[in-house]
């Protein structure tokens, strides 16, 4: 028989159970519930006001510091307590680094083809919430809500767009990998 030690402090905090390590945010059972997408966990989860952006810049015309650091902070944990990993958006994030490589190369290149490029990415989002694997959807839909709230400054203007690149960049950055 395996004993496991449990923290006397951390705490689920979805039931309150004590968890085996202070760094998890759920105890075993809900974690497991999370991961098959059943219970209320999926809709538990929200993403608070400081994690949206209307614009990425400042009245300089600046990326604004939320924007690098308290922003993709507080994301990246949300994204994180839902099984989110880099491994979960990896290609979907290719797929808008490849296109921001190119608009930053060639300032010729007519930003509807970013704005395709995001579509495309909004698209493959959906898609991926939206399929089940063994273990629930492949994506949970706390990425969709953050892709949905975005989609409009995002698809604005060619600055918008490497806003939210960098944006994203910073949560991808600060996510675990599997």
């Amino acid at each position: 028989m395996v004993k496991t030690s449990y923290s006397p402090t951390a705490r689920c905090q979805k039931c309150g159970k004590p968890v085996r390590d202070p760094k998890f945010k759920l105890c075993f059972e809900c974690n497991q519930k999370a991961r098959e997408g059943g219970g209320d966990l999926i809709r538990d989860i929200t993403l608070p006001e400081e994690c949206v952006f209307q614009t990425f810049y400042d009245s300089n015309k600046n990326l604004k510091r939320a924007v690098f650091i308290e922003a993709p902070e507080k994301a990246a944990q949300i994204f994180m307590n839902a099984n989110i990993s880099q491994t979960s958006i990896r290609n979907l994030f290719n797929l808008l680094k490849d296109i921001e490589k190119r608009i930053k190369a060639d300032k010729k290149l007519d930003f509807g083809v970013a704005q395709e490029v995001f579509y495309r990415f909004h698209r493959q989002v959906v898609y991926n919430v939206g399929r089940k694997g063994d273990r629930g959807p492949l994506l949970h839909p706390i990425f969709k809500e953050f892709v949905d709230k975005h989609l409009d400054v995002a698809t604005k203007s060619r600055e918008e767009f490497l806003g939210f690149v960098e944006y994203l960049t910073g949560i991808v950055a600060r996510l675990k990998t599997k």
